[in-house]
């Protein structure tokens, strides 16, 4: 079994420690990522290419356009992978926002990006 991957992000003065999912938030997951699914699949093969590349998988991804066109579903999708409430999330700078998502997504990145947009 491969070791869990967690990450620190220091947010509002607060160090969050991002870890993969867990099987009871899939279901909420699930249904705020389900309106993204057809822009995330695209974003997921640019990523992927960016990957091949040889840069970061995130790197690939355009976050600023996915929270711009998404911003409730991210802001959504943050505070269940965060276990912090909404108006927390609400309350974040951008940059803050933006780093805690690339890290969700990239502690996440196999079950995303392999398993729940497949290919």
């Amino acid at each position: 079994m491969s070791e869990v991957k967690t990450v620190n992000v220091t947010a509002h003065g607060e160090t969050l420690v991002i870890r993969p999912m867990k099987v009871g938030q899939l279901p909420k997951v699930m249904r705020v990522i389900a309106p993204l699914y057809e822009q995330l699949k695209v974003m997921r093969d640019s990523a992927l290419q960016a990957e091949a590349q040889g840069k970061s998988f995130v790197d690939g991804l355009d976050l600023y356009t996915l929270v711009a066109e998404n911003a409730d579903s991210i802001l959504n999708l943050v505070s269940i992978l965060t276990a912090k409430d909404r108006a927390w999330v609400e309350d974040l700078e951008i940059d803050e926002l933006l780093t805690i998502l690339s890290v969700v997504i990239e502690v996440n990145m196999e079950l995303f990006v392999r398993r729940v947009i497949p290919l």
